[in-house]
């Protein structure tokens, strides 16, 4: 990555400033950038690209903490290094631990060009990471609006039964509510279900148990819930298994559709 360089320089003594250059040339690197001496002069500077900023401790942390305060309340990513005399290794400690990217000894600039290269690399990371974050939650909230208005119910239950996802179409149907937890889960009130002609359905052929049971997708299994004090709906469930990379069942998704329509047009014929 040798090459031209935009680094501004802060804090930084002419001597130790010559030293840093050449240091920097050494390495193949041509720095292009301000040297600034004064806070005012640093956030103006800040509006010039700038890939790493080099700041001085030679005394006191307050060179690099001071750039670390104005690069947030900026909102930029860019790097800071600590660059420091020989007599500060206490203070560079304090800038690692505050935050600082990397730090630098004069004693030992053979180092500094090796430590560009890690923050730009870094800063490279950490910009990549968030455009696949926001890629990731980008993809999330789509799936979240087909799915929470897919006219069709949508569950996702963990092997024990916890129902871990649920649409908006199956909050309603289903009359399930939200427990706030991590992660958070649905709670589904006393329900009784049986086949569509009104005959105890045994747990082992719901779709979720047959599922568990097999590790097969099942299709079209219709059956009917039974609420207190209401009248009975029947629905048609699909329910199908989601693999962990090692081969066990990790959770069940089931889609359920309201075919009480349906069923009431079909016993009136």
């Amino acid at each position: 990555m040798a090459g031209a360089l935009h680094i501004l320089f802060y804090l930084i003594p002419d001597e130790a400033f010559d030293q840093i250059l050449e240091a920097l040339a050494r390495a193949g690197y041509t720095p292009e950038g301000l040297r600034v001496q004064g806070l005012d002069d640093l956030q103006k500077a800040l509006s010039h690209p700038v890939e790493v900023i080099l700041a001085g401790v030679f005394g006191s942390p307050d060179g690099p903490l001071q750039a670390q305060e104005v690069v947030h309340a900026l909102g930029l990513n860019i790097p800071i290094i600590a660059v420091a005399d020989p007599g500060s290794s206490s203070l560079l400690l304090e800038c690692l631990r505050r935050g600082i990217a990397d730090c630098v000894n004069m004693e030992y600039l053979n180092c500094l060009a090796p430590a560009v290269l890690r923050a730009l690399r870094y800063q490279q990371l950490e910009l990549d990471k968030g455009k696949i974050e926001n890629a990731l939650r980008q993809q999330n909230d789509l799936l979240n609006r087909i799915t929470n208005t897919a006219p069709s119910g949508i569950m996702v239950r963990s092997p024990g039964g916890t129902i871990l996802f649920a649409n908006a179409y199956a909050q309603q149907l289903l009359r399930l509510t939200l427990v706030d937890g991590n992660p958070p889960t649905y709670r589904a009130p006393n329900w009784n279900i049986t086949t569509l002609g009104g005959s105890v359905l045994p747990e082992e052929e719901l779709p979720f148990r047959q599922v568990l049971a097999t590790g097969q997708p099942v299709s079209d299994v219709h059956h009917s819930i039974l609420f207190p004090g209401e009248p009975p709906i029947f629905i048609s469930a699909n329910a199908a298994p989601i693999f962990s990379p090692n081969g066990q069942i990790e959770s069940i998704v089931t889609t359920i559709n309201d075919i009480t329509e349906q069923v009431k047009i079909q016993e009136a014929l």
